[in-house]
């Protein structure tokens, strides 16, 4: 164990198939530390350019509703980032699917 921490090499195995972190697994554990507890700023910037787009384009959003979406998308962003999701395309549909009732809900018709 390196760091209190153990990892699994192949996570489709049983619990009982684990090895030692690598050097390079404890830097992603740093690195991802820091993602999630240094990144308010990145989601404050992040989510206000979003928030920008979805009130002026298509969406026509009000700045409340435009702003909970750009945080949302934000911060499911930096959630993959930590813990990549198994297929990028599955990950994507999943995340339209969550997020398409609530975009149709605050569109503003043009």
């Amino acid at each position: 164990m390196a760091n209190g921490i153990e990892w699994r090499q192949d996570r489709s195995r049983c619990a009982s198939c684990s090895t030692t972190a690598s050097r390079s697994d404890n830097r992603r554990i740093e690195d991802t530390a820091r993602i999630t507890v240094e990144s308010q700023f990145i989601v404050d910037h992040a989510a206000e350019q979003l928030s920008g787009t979805f009130q002026h384009g298509w969406v026509s959003a009000n700045h409340h509703d435009a702003d909970v979406l750009g945080h949302a998308i934000v911060r499911a962003t930096l959630s993959f980032l930590a813990l990549a999701p198994a297929s990028v395309e599955d990950a994507a549909t999943a995340l339209a699917h969550l997020l398409t009732p609530y975009i149709e809900a605050i569109r503003t018709p043009s």
